[in-house]
């Protein structure tokens, strides 16, 4: 497995840049997490809070999204053969913070029989955020995103309203996780 780093995207002056080896050091399917080590002395490492946050907190969930990513294919002539050359144009991935609040706590088995306890925000991931931190506003993960609960909710008889919001694995599941492996 590698880790992609183009550097603080569009500020990408940092040394090491490209792909590096991430060694997988514990995983759980179960509850969608995993945590891996790259040897890159790149970036602090995040601080986790001492405490879930509270239904009506500020989060901030944070992540890059992937659908800015596209495939770029450039065509070149080599010894009179066309070679086609594809990479990925990461040109316009930017970080991205999603302020939102925390709505509700959600046990194991509610909602897509997730194993896990979660909780859901006020608002949603975009696609590709998964798996990335979810910060208090005192900047500590309080969570992972794991998915969005998606559905329609009938406001009156002609009007349906569609309605997303974000899961998060709450801080509980994670420090488990790390308990459980000796890695915290």
């Amino acid at each position: 497995m590698q880790f992609g780093y183009a550097g603080n995207v569009p500020n990408s002056g940092r040394k090491g840049l490209g792909f590096h080896s991430i060694k997988v050091l514990a995983g759980d399917n179960d509850k969608d997490l995993a945590l891996g080590k790259i040897e890159v002395d790149r970036l602090p490492p995040l601080k986790l809070a001492k405490e879930d946050a509270v239904i009506g907190e500020s989060i901030s969930l944070c992540g890059y999204p992937m659908p800015v990513i596209k495939p770029r294919s450039k065509v070149t002539d080599v010894n009179g053969r066309k070679v086609i050359n594809l990479d990925l144009d990461i040109t316009s991935v930017r970080q991205y913070w999603q302020p939102t609040i925390k709505l509700d706590e959600i046990k194991q088995g509610l909602l897509y029989n997730k194993k896990f306890n979660s909780f859901i925000t006020q608002h949603p991931a975009l696609p590709g955020m998964s798996g990335g931190p979810i910060f208090n506003m005192n900047g500590q993960v309080i969570g992972l995103t794991s998915a969005n609960y998606t559905r329609k909710v009938q406001r009156n008889p002609e009007i349906q309203i569609h309605v997303e919001n974000g899961i998060g694995v709450n801080l509980e599941e994670i420090n488990r996780f790390l308990q459980t492996r000796n890695l915290s």
